[in-house]
């Protein structure tokens, strides 16, 4: 998070803009870039520190006063960065944090005629009711709301290596990193043994992750399943 703060500090120092020949003789064309006003950030609980950094240091940067909604989930890590702000200096006003439900709080934000711009990174179904309402009232608007990433292996490709990188890709983070690969698409040369590496590598963590849960319900006190 710290680097994002020094990279976007030092992007500030080389501000550009456009200037567009005209057609009319004594006018001068420009495109000027100037801050939105207040944005308000909603981030995710999957990466509570890389995704308020990623969002409030260029708004900081471009001129921008910030609201930040944490995930309700994993508040610690942006009252941290609240916390490194103020004691940098950050003016009373500027780096503003709330707490809450994203059905209160986040809703509040999205409604409110005071901030200028959402960012938003979350799920499809919220993601869509933000962006209806932000288009309603005229706000500018950014979301992410995960990634349908395909993995490519052409026929040429060392078969020996890969498997391993699909498996980790699709299931180690599915649901929890949105770059989680959910489809692979193989050549039809190694087609066959690519999913015979994939099944296999499959059985093995389905295995371990029957033999996890089994622990964890001994632990409970529960009686484990499969």
């Amino acid at each position: 998070a710290g680097q994002i703060f020094r990279f976007f500090a030092c992007e500030a120092l080389r501000l550009t803009g456009d200037v567009v020949q005209s057609v009319r003789p004594g006018v001068e064309v420009f495109v000027e870039r100037e801050p939105l006003g207040v944005v308000g950030l909603i981030t995710p609980w999957n990466f509570p520190i890389a995704i308020p950094a990623w969002k409030a240091a260029p708004a900081l940067a471009y001129g921008n006063c910030v609201i930040l909604k944490p995930a309700d989930l994993t508040p610690g890590c942006a009252w941290e960065i609240a916390s490194i702000l103020k004691d940098a200096g950050c003016p009373d006003g500027v780096f503003n944090l709330v707490m809450g439900r994203g059905s209160s709080v986040g809703a509040r934000m999205v409604e409110h005629p005071g901030i200028d711009a959402i960012s938003f990174t979350g799920s499809v179904a919220t993601g869509r009711r933000i962006g209806l309402q932000c288009i309603d009232a005229g706000k500018k608007v950014q979301m992410e709301m995960g990634g349908k990433n395909p993995t490519i292996v052409l026929g040429d490709a060392d078969h020996h290596r890969t498997g391993g990188g699909e498996i980790i890709g699709k299931r180690g983070e599915i649901h929890r990193f949105t770059r989680a690969t959910r489809s692979v698409v193989l050549g039809v040369e190694i087609h066959n043994h690519c999913l015979a590496r994939e099944i296999g590598q499959s059985d093995d963590i389905a295995t371990v992750a029957r033999q996890a849960d089994c622990r964890r319900s001994v632990a409970d006190g529960r009686v484990g399943h499969g």
